[in-house]
């Protein structure tokens, strides 16, 4: 796998990540569950 795209991928799930946590702060906690799904399928090693 190119690096490029490996550093790509975790800058999205980061991202996901923070979107989340972000929803699930605001009581969105449904938003959040598929949020953090996505996070999941793009990096499973980032589950904090």
């Amino acid at each position: 796998m190119d690096v490029s795209v490996y550093k790509r991928i975790v800058k999205l799930s980061n991202t996901y990540y923070n979107a989340g946590l972000t929803k699930a702060k605001n009581r969105d906690l449904s938003g959040a569950a598929d949020t953090l799904e996505e996070v999941v399928k793009l990096n499973k090693r980032n589950i904090r």
